[in-house]
């Protein structure tokens, strides 16, 4: 599993962020910074948060399909 960092943007101004779209795609700078880039949901009186999510990948799955003929 791997964790991902994540924006939430309260854009509805209701001070939740369970009802907001995770934005992904943060960069590390180096020494616990990171940053965001194209991101037009901030504006002035915003509020923002950061939060961090696991993310898991299923490998070597073994998947069967069924054929039946009518």
């Amino acid at each position: 599993a791997t964790p991902y960092l994540m924006l939430l943007v309260d854009t509805d101004n209701d001070g939740l962020f369970n009802d907001e779209t995770p934005i992904y795609g943060a960069t590390s700078l180096g020494g616990n910074i990171y940053s965001f880039t194209g991101i037009t949901a901030l504006s002035d009186n915003v509020r923002f948060t950061l939060a961090t999510a696991v993310r898991k990948v299923i490998t070597n799955r073994n998947i069967t399909y069924r054929a039946n003929r009518n």
